[in-house]
């Protein structure tokens, strides 16, 4: 997940300093664009080993996701879409770029499952929880 997170950044980053924009219709923004978005929904999820934060912000017309491993963020657009994953049942899939994740509940959990078919336990974060993790970064 980390490398995929990074991945995107360094990609997005080197795009944008040399004028290009991404094909696939991913758009990275500065942080200062997103000074006065509202903050929608957001989850801290983690297996273990690694963990990943993912926001979602209004930001006038534009939807927005915030991505960040802990040590690599970015903040871009995306699609969201519904899928049935086999065992598992109805499920959000998060589009940006290359990158594709999965939400879900399963049981009395919810969880992120990346495209490598990772999964990591969710924990729902707050809209304060979510900027103090902005201004860390």
């Amino acid at each position: 997940m980390k490398k995929i997170i990074r991945l995107i950044a360094a990609t997005l980053a080197v795009l944008t300093i040399f004028g290009f924009s991404a094909s696939s219709a991913v758009t990275a923004y500065a942080a200062g664009e997103y000074k006065n978005a509202v903050f929608q929904r957001g989850v801290y999820a983690a297996d273990g080993e690694e963990g990943i934060v993912v926001l979602f912000y209004k930001c006038g017309k534009e939807d927005i996701v915030y991505l960040n491993d802990g040590k690599h963020y970015v903040y871009t657009d995306y699609e969201l879409s519904y899928v049935t994953i086999s065992d598992i049942g109805e499920a959000s899939r998060l589009r940006t770029g290359n990158m594709e994740l999965y939400y879900f509940d399963y049981g009395d959990k919810s969880y992120i499952m990346d495209d490598d078919g990772r999964m990591y336990v969710c924990k729902d974060l707050t809209a304060a929880e979510a900027q103090m993790i902005r201004d860390a970064f």
